[in-house]
């Protein structure tokens, strides 16, 4: 398979389903959502998202998002640092116009590095843990799981 052809199940519309508990009030969670759903409603292949309310939990959401296939879904999720990143790799293997086969694509890579990158998401996700900016004493339970893996460790 080429890099330019996707199984079937890469090209099949995806449904993802989120759960939310509130953990402030009704107004200040969908202000919130209402930011992010506008953000994602301009990436590339979102098709439609339903955010609904409990109706015996006030402090409980479902929200329902569709996109076009799971690559759109996880590339608007990815930092934009990451997303040039995988960009420049596409192009430098591209350009060196190895030849990629079974036998020798285990022993091609491209190795790139970059001392700012990620920044954006460190920004986001220092501002959830921080009720923005408000907190010294930050919750890191209302962060990305992954909000370490930004960080790189230097000599």
């Amino acid at each position: 398979m080429s890099d330019h052809e996707l199984n079937t199940a890469e090209n099949a519309t995806v449904v993802f389903v989120n759960r939310f508990t509130l953990h402030t009030s009704p107004e200040e969670f969908e202000r919130a959502f209402d930011t992010t759903a506008q953000f994602l409603r301009r990436q590339p292949g979102f098709l439609q998202s339903t955010l609904s309310r409990h109706a015996d939990k006030p402090d409980s959401y479902l929200n329902i998002a569709r996109w076009r296939d799971a690559r759109s879904f996880h590339a608007a999720h990815l930092d934009r640092a990451t997303q040039f990143a995988l960009a420049a790799t596409r192009e430098a293997l591209t350009d060196s116009a190895l030849p990629r086969t079974p036998d020798t694509a285990h022993r091609i890579g491209v190795s790139l590095g970059s001392a700012v990158g990620c920044t954006r998401k460190l920004e986001s996700q220092y501002l959830a843990i921080s009720d923005n900016g408000r907190r010294w004493l930050v919750d890191h339970t209302r962060g990305s799981d992954r909000l370490y893996d930004y960080f790189v460790p230097s000599s």
